[in-house]
């Protein structure tokens, strides 16, 4: 027969044996693993003995590094514990008696081991609570630190207990009593922490309203601040971390997640629990229900005299509006200041009105007052040049050079002043523009007031031929000027003979009028004057020159 028909009917005998062979083997490779775990157990407990062996007799600074590995060892033990109780679970009838009985025994040591260390941590804890109580200040931030510390490790261990009561039903042992007892621990402590969470954030609280107060050790209450912060989060994360355990026991926190977010400000996805929310909602809208009900009278009162004290400003603002633009009518004072009376009257009684409400709501106006004082002198420093404008502005006050509506020449700018600011003077040009020039250009340079006097002189000049009678034109300049109602008498006019220009004799003349009259007489002479010296036959020329040739005749 051929190798290959031999080894197809030999797989055909044996293919019946198959299906047990591999149950089998299956089995094996089960005891395999489950010999394995309580192997590794075994280890973590002999390592456990020798770092106990070294502790035995060591000096107190090694004894620090040997308690630090002895609980990871512990932690090693309590892994290797974990496994090997969920492999039991998960496969019971693999499991027999000398596995599970390891199992059992190891879990008793570990509880016996951690229910000591539950009970000398919270020692530990509850004794340097105690001792914080008296500590100084500048010892506070590392004490509060050292609880943290205390309280984190605490928290590993009672985390680690209850993981191993949970794995106690797998191994067949009844431990609800023992469970019970760690439970209420776990929630004992959960209050001992929400107590202290709230305690601290209430001191916080008032140490920030001392800092800054006259006689107080500022840095002091700053470092008390600090360690209450601290306080706040180590208290926070074990509440935490208690929270999570008893959640997982089946016990309601909702109540501990409201005081963290309460007193934190912490949001998380915890938040989005109904009860949670709602437990929050409720203790806002109680605050607010309280604080409303004990301060109602306060704030009734506080709005009484707040609409007492507009009421009285709205009514002395316009009394004293009117006070001022009565006396500014009988004082001499430019426009501007008068403008500035009027209204910064008003404006005094309603700054002097906001200052009485800010004090009814118990603001302290001295700190405020310093506070402005300190940003005007750095404000000096960064508006310097508006300053200058201002200073001159106040020179213009005082001096009055000119007022609103006079036609000045400032700053290189000719027209009506228009306004009159603080800080800048706006002229409107004859071509209807409007020009704004800062008050240090217009203090700083020279100032031409057309309209400061009531009276101005009109300087005509009109040139005649030189073939024409001087004094028959003097006489027509003069009946025009007493033609002309707005020429005054006094000053009088005066007609002269200025100059003999190169085409022309030139007459001066110099009448005078009201300021107001300027323009429009200048204008009206000028036309008056050309008809008049057009019907007396009096010819006014225009530039011209004669050209003399000399030379010789073409023929010579």
């Amino acid at each position: 027969m051929k190798r290959p028909a031999l080894l197809l009917a030999l797989l055909v005998a044996a293919a019946p044996a198959l299906p047990a062979w591999g149950q089998d083997a299956a089995e094996t490779a089960r005891d395999s693993d489950l010999q394995q775990l309580v192997e590794e157990l075994r280890r973590a407990s002999a390592r456990i003995d020798e770092v106990d062996a070294n502790l035995q007799g060591a000096t107190a600074a090694r004894q620090t590094f040997f308690e630090f590995q002895r609980r990871q060892r512990w932690q090693e033990h309590h892994d290797a514990l974990t496994e090997l109780a969920e492999s039991i679970e998960a496969d019971a009838a693999a499991a027999d008696s000398a596995t599970v009985a390891a199992a059992v025994n190891a879990l008793r040591r570990e509880l016996e081991i951690g229910q000591a260390w539950i009970r000398d941590a919270q020692a530990d804890v509850l004794d340097h609570m105690d001792r914080l109580a008296e500590a100084p200040a500048e010892r506070l931030v590392e004490a509060e630190i050292e609880l943290t510390r205390l309280n984190e490790g605490l928290d590993v261990v009672l985390a680690a207990v209850s993981r191993d009561f949970e794995l106690a039903p797998a191994l067949g042992l009844d431990l609800s009593a023992e469970a019970a007892a760690h439970d209420s621990a776990v929630v004992e402590r959960a209050e001992l922490l929400g107590a202290s969470l709230e305690f601290a954030a209430d001191q916080a609280a008032v140490y920030r309203e001392w800092v800054d107060k006259p006689g107080v050790d500022t840095a002091g209450v700053r470092l008390r601040i600090a360690g209450a912060q601290e306080r706040i989060a180590g208290s926070t994360a074990s509440l935490h971390a208690m929270a999570d355990l008893m959640e997982a026991r089946g016990f309601p926190v909702a109540q501990y997640r409201r005081l963290i977010v309460a007193n934190t400000g912490e949001i998380d996805t915890e938040l989005l629990d109904r009860e949670v929310l709602g437990g929050l909602l409720s203790d806002w809208a109680r605050a607010v229900t309280d604080w409303v009900w004990g301060n109602l009278g306060g704030f009734l009162v506080r709005l009484f005299l707040i609409l007492l004290v507009l009421l009285l400003a709205m009514r002395l603002a316009g009394w004293t509006r009117r006070g001022a633009e009565r006396w500014v009518q009988r004082v001499q004072l430019s426009s501007l200041i008068r403008n500035l009376i009027v209204s910064g009257a008003s404006k005094a009684v309603w700054l002097i009105a906001l200052f009485a409400i800010l004090a009814i709501f118990g603001v302290d106006l001295g700190p405020m007052l310093a506070g402005l004082g300190i940003a005007g002198f750095v404000l000096g420093f960064a508006l310097q040049e508006t300053l200058a404008n201002f200073a001159s502005g106040v020179m213009i006050m005082i001096y009055r050079p000119f007022d609103v509506g006079d036609f000045v020449t400032i700053g290189g700018v000719t027209g009506h002043v228009k306004d009159l600011t603080p800080v800048s003077t706006v002229i409107q040009t004859q071509d209807n523009r409007r020009i704004i020039v800062p008050n240090g250009k217009v203090w700083g340079d020279v100032i031409n007031n057309a309209t400061a006097e009531k009276v101005r002189r009109v300087d005509l000049v009109f040139g005649i031929s030189y073939g024409d009678d001087i004094d028959h034109a003097r006489r027509v300049l003069e009946d025009v000027l007493a033609q002309e109602e707005r020429v005054l008498g006094d000053p009088a006019p005066m007609v002269r003979v200025g100059e003999l220009g190169d085409s022309s004799v030139n007459l001066l003349c110099r009448p005078w009028c009201r300021t107001e009259d300027y323009w429009d007489l200048m204008w009206d002479l000028t036309g008056a004057v050309k008809k008049r010296f057009d019907a007396e036959g009096i010819t006014i020329p225009f530039p011209q020159r004669d050209v003399h040739l000399h030379g010789t005749a073409a023929g010579e």
